[in-house]
């Protein structure tokens, strides 16, 4: 979500670059705006022209349409070349004459400027690099990345197209993506050697512009002449005609690497598109998308490579109007979006105000995403450089040059602020007597952290074991600022609570001092985060390790200029002068006496792009209001309307005789074939005895599952035709009847008899525990009595406790007597359910069976019926009068498959019919009552004049065609019997294969371009209708 939101500020801030531009020539921007739509729409157009072409040529073959849409191909690509052409000329045009315009602004203002040179535009002091804010403009402003802007939005319109056309290509598109961004790369390294060139071209003009800010006083009295003021603009002007000249080349040469790109995709597309056609995309969806997604990938990378320009340009600090500010409550000021750029310029610290410098004459510049580290001796200043560049050092103590955040002086920059926007990481970490949530959070500037931000940071820092292994956790005091904590982890807490400030810029002092192998490695790795992550890294320390890390090293030197070594340059006012100073390089007279340089007309460029505009106009109203007539293709043949009569037989067979030939004629009812009846005779025998025994099981089953019926006796009722039939199976199944009512009865005696057994034991439990019952009851009125006698002293303890003795083991027998009385009982329940399921599960078993038998019984009858009506089928006849059109079977004795075709007859005196198949796709289009066109499916076609046909009816479900694909069947009528041609006629007969189009409406060309691919691309509508535009 954070990148989706960078990106779409990044685009915003190119868009204003672009808008500011445009908003200054209206009519110029009117012509850009217009010529980008017209060429987005015909790049769009192309791709759908190509659409259109193949796939015309692969549903009818080359005809009139095809080369009327072929020929609308090469016109849609000749009219976008042209207009792209045209449009990069006047781009360019305009980036010239906005750079011009910047030169003769920046001139002004340095000749007007005061005695130091500087330029002051808006808030803070600007810079004396006006060379190099005018490169960065000059890079941005160029034909290239203008149109590639102007492009960005349109190239959703393509994006969306092939989304809309099958999401399943969106993989297919990102091999077009990977293709084009090598190719962009390619291109990109080609156009910085360019870049190099137009650089070179505009030295001289530069090198004019800063000696007229490192010398204005020069100028103002020595060079206010008109022969002075004329050798500048004719400088100018030479460098400003090298570097349209070197602009329109490299224009030229990013259109030309785009369309490689893109013909290079739509090649790798087309060469897979054959295998496409038997997929569910057809082959010109296939090419369609290649184009679109080709188009896509180049407007894509030309705005990658030209964002990247135009956003270095709107953050060119100094450029006029590039800083904004918003005022903070002590009156002076932040910065709104603030990079974490810091500059140095000639700067010399003391260690007490007014003191000797311990640092002096330092130039250095911090760049977001870049590390530098500061080595040197004790006492060389290290410290008290990152407490500058913290905010922490007092002004006075910089006793000379100037702290400069994104060109802005550090002493109008409120100090509150300056120190939210640093991560600072002290040598010697002091905290607050907090806890170390408390000090973590006062760390965060007010940004909200829960706890689990926080034990996430401290995690990163190698620390969430040992806070989290004490029982306070987060909650843990920290005493004597933090000295109770041992240094490593003062250390590591110390780089949490820098990262909790999550400001562009990170210092850090001896970070690596007093940290083991582990910490130091982690140390590394998060600084190394850091600068990666974008942010500006200074570290200070003598650590070997830290060269790894650095893009630039400043070692310092007590009391010495420091040395800054690295990839940046070391920047110093003379060397800035020496690179801005005027060169003459005058190379011929130029009579202009002012610096009036006006926007080349470029009149002929302008109509050009009017007359493709207005041509791409006036053909979509055209298209737009011209009609076409909206038809469906099918493929069909002619037939009889009563349609041809097959006989078949439904269960195959031997054939037995064979009574007619082709060509003959048959009456209804009329014996045309006679079949053998073995195979029907066999299953009927068959069937009948399985019938029978399964009749006899019925009644087995019924007496075994209802034993006491009122309704039968003691044995199976069989019915009397079965026993008058088959005897010995009606005596079979009555002896199993007995044998197994027999086990039954067996099994139940053997379950009384556990019965018996069970209640015997009941009983004679429970008379020994009624009569121990009763002895406790006399024991313990004679244990009251020898309780009495024993406080008397009439009676021996002894006796006594003997007594007690027996009335526990009386109590003893009483409870095992009731434990078994309770396991007995249980056994009787027990066997008392058994007994009932013995009778149950017979019953049961009994029922199941009998219902099992009632359901075969139940099919086997619905076969016998079957097999019954079969035997009578062995005669096939003729349902109608007509002719035998084609015998299938020739000799007696020939196999036949159930269902097979044997012969087919057509009715005579029937009249002729087109009988055709219309895809499922097309049955929301084809009614009854619509007229249709019928032509002969000939090479001959065009001789004779299509009949006139209206559809009479469509079948009411979509059948299957033998080869798979499932349609709906149509037929259409015709008053005519033939074709009529010229100079003779083409008679209808059954069987002809014909073309059909069905007029399903009108729509006008612009539709049908548009469709099927878009307009018809809904889900669940039509994608493979077809027009008929000839």
């Amino acid at each position: 979500m954070g990148l989706a939101r960078s990106g779409l500020e990044r685009y915003i801030a190119a868009m204003m670059q672009v808008g500011n531009l445009l908003a200054r020539h209206p009519v110029r921007a009117l012509e850009l705006i217009g010529a980008t739509l017209v060429a987005t729409l015909l790049s769009f157009s192309t791709a759908l022209f190509t659409m259109h072409v193949l796939r015309r040529y692969v549903a009818f073959g080359v005809d009139g349409t095809l080369l009327l849409l072929t020929l609308g191909t090469l016109v849609a690509l000749g009219l976008l070349l042209w207009l792209l052409a045209v449009r990069s000329a006047l781009a360019q045009a305009l980036c010239s004459h906005h750079a011009l315009l910047m030169e003769q602004d920046m001139i002004k203002a340095a000749v007007s400027s005061p005695v130091s040179g500087q330029v002051r535009p808006g808030h803070g002091n600007m810079v004396p690099e006006v060379g190099s804010a005018m490169q960065t403009h000059y890079a941005a402003f160029e034909a290239g990345n203008f149109t590639a802007v102007l492009d960005a939005p349109c190239s959703l319109l393509f994006l969306a197209a092939i989304a809309w056309i099958h999401p399943g290509l969106g993989v297919l598109g990102g091999i077009g993506v990977i293709v084009a961004a090598v190719l962009g790369k390619a291109a990109q390294a080609r156009a910085a050697k360019t870049a190099e060139k137009a650089n070179e071209a505009v030295a001289d003009m530069r090198a004019s512009i800063s000696s007229l800010a490192s010398q204005g006083d020069t100028h103002k009295v020595f060079g206010s002449g008109p022969d002075h003021e004329a050798c500048m603009a004719g400088t100018i002007h030479r460098a400003h005609e090298k570097r349209i000249n070197l602009g329109r080349r490299a224009a030229g040469f990013e259109i030309m690497t785009g369309w490689a790109s893109s013909m290079t995709t739509t090649a790798l597309y087309a060469g897979g598109a054959v295998l496409a056609v038997a997929g569910e995309i057809t082959v010109a969806e296939f090419i369609g998308v290649s184009i679109l997604g080709a188009r896509a990938c180049q407007i894509a990378i030309r705005y990658l490579q030209a964002r990247t320009k135009f956003i270095a340009a709107s953050q060119t600090s100094t450029g006029p109007g590039f800083q904004s500010f918003s005022p903070s409550s002590d009156g002076s000021y932040g910065l709104e979006n603030y990079s974490g750029e810091i500059e140095l310029r000639d700067v010399a610290l003391a260690s007490r105000p007014q003191g000797k410098p311990v640092l002096k004459d330092l130039f250095l510049r911090l760049a977001p995403g870049h590390c530098v580290v500061v080595t040197g001796p004790s006492g060389s200043g290290k410290a008290m450089l990152t407490r500058a560049l913290a905010g922490l050092l007092p002004q006075e103590q910089l006793i000379q040059g100037k702290i400069l955040l994104q060109g802005v002086d550090s002493k109008e920059i409120a100090r509150e602020w300056w120190r939210t926007q640093v991560m600072y990481m002290p040598r010697e970490p002091v905290f607050f007597n907090l806890s170390i949530r408390d000090n973590l959070r006062a760390a965060s500037m007010g940004r909200p952290l829960d706890d689990g931000s926080l034990a996430r940071m401290l995690s990163r820092v190698g620390l969430d074991g040992f806070v989290f292994s004490s029982a306070e956790g987060l909650n843990g005091m920290l005493h004597d600022q933090g000295r109770n904590l041992p240094l490593g982890q003062r250390k590591r807490l110390a780089l949490a609570r820098a990262l909790a400030t999550g400001g562009p810029v990170a210092l850090f002092d001896e970070p690596l001092e007093g940290l083991d192998h582990e910490g130091r490695k982690l140390v590394l790795g998060i600084i190394k985060e850091l600068r990666n992550a974008g942010k500006s890294v200074v570290v200070a320390g003598n650590d070997p390790e830290l060269a790894f890390l650095t893009n630039q090293c400043v070692v310092l030197q007590p009391g010495k200029t420091p040395h800054v070594k690295g990839s940046v340059e070391n920047i110093k006012a003379t060397d800035l002068a020496q690179r801005m100073k005027w060169t003459d390089r005058k190379k011929g007279g130029h009579s202009s006496t002012t610096l009036d340089v006006q926007l080349e007309p470029m009149l002929g460029k302008r109509l050009q792009a009017w007359a493709v505009m207005a041509c791409f106009l006036i053909f979509c109203v055209w298209s737009g209001g011209s009609r076409l007539a909206m038809v469906s293709h099918l493929h069909g043949r002619v037939a009889v309307s009563s349609g041809v009569a097959p006989i078949e037989h439904l269960e195959g067979g031997i054939v037995a005789e064979i009574l007619v030939r082709e060509g003959e004629q048959v009456e209804q009812g009329q014996v045309v074939l006679v079949m053998k009846e073995t195979m029907a005779g066999a299953n009927v025998g068959e069937l009948g005895a399985r019938i029978r025994s399964l009749e006899a099981d019925v009644a087995r089953f019924r007496a075994e599952a209802n034993p006491g019926d009122a309704r039968q006796s003691d044995e199976p009722l069989y019915p009397e035709v079965l026993q008058q039939e088959e005897p010995e199976l009606v005596q079979d199944s009555l002896a199993l009847f007995r044998v197994r009512t027999g086990r039954l009865a067996s099994d139940l005696a053997a379950q009384q008899e556990v019965i018996s057994q069970s209640m015997e034991r009941i009983a004679e439990v429970e008379a020994r525990l009624e009569s121990s019952r009763n002895a406790l009851a006399l024991l313990q009125q004679e244990l009251a009595l020898s309780q009495e006698l024993l406080k008397d002293q009439l009676t021996t303890r002894l006796d006594h406790l003997r007594l007690l003795g027996q009335a526990a083991m009386l109590e003893a027998a009483i409870v095992e007597d009731e434990s078994l009385l309770l396991a007995v009982s249980t056994e009787a329940a027990q066997a008392e359910k058994e007994l009932a399921a013995v009778s149950r599960d017979f019953r049961v078993e009994a029922l199941e069976k009998l219902i099992g038998t009632h359901e075969e019984l139940a099919v086997l009858a619905a076969r016998m019926t079957r097999y019954e009506d079969s035997l009578t089928r062995t005669m096939l006849r003729s349902p109608i009068d007509g002719f035998v059109q084609d015998l299938f079977v020739v000799n007696p004795g020939e196999v036949v498959e159930p269902g097979e075709t044997l012969l087919r007859v057509v009715p005579d005196r029937d009249r002729l019919v087109v009988e055709a198949r219309l895809p499922v796709g097309e049955i929301g289009y084809v009614h009854q009552g619509q007229h249709a066109l019928i032509r002969l499916d000939s090479p001959d076609a065009g001789i004779y004049e299509p009949m006139a046909a209206i559809v009479e009816r469509i079948s009411p479900d979509a059948v299957r065609s033998p080869d798979g694909p499932r349609y709906y069947q149509v037929r259409l009528v015709t008053k005519e019997q033939g074709f009529s041609g010229p100079d003779r006629e083409y008679t209808l007969y059954p069987g002809m294969v014909v073309r059909v189009a069905v007029v399903v409406g009108e729509r006008s060309l612009l539709r049908y371009l548009l469709s099927p691919y878009f307009l018809d691309s809904i889900p669940g509508n039509v994608r493979n209708h077809s027009e008929d535009i000839s």
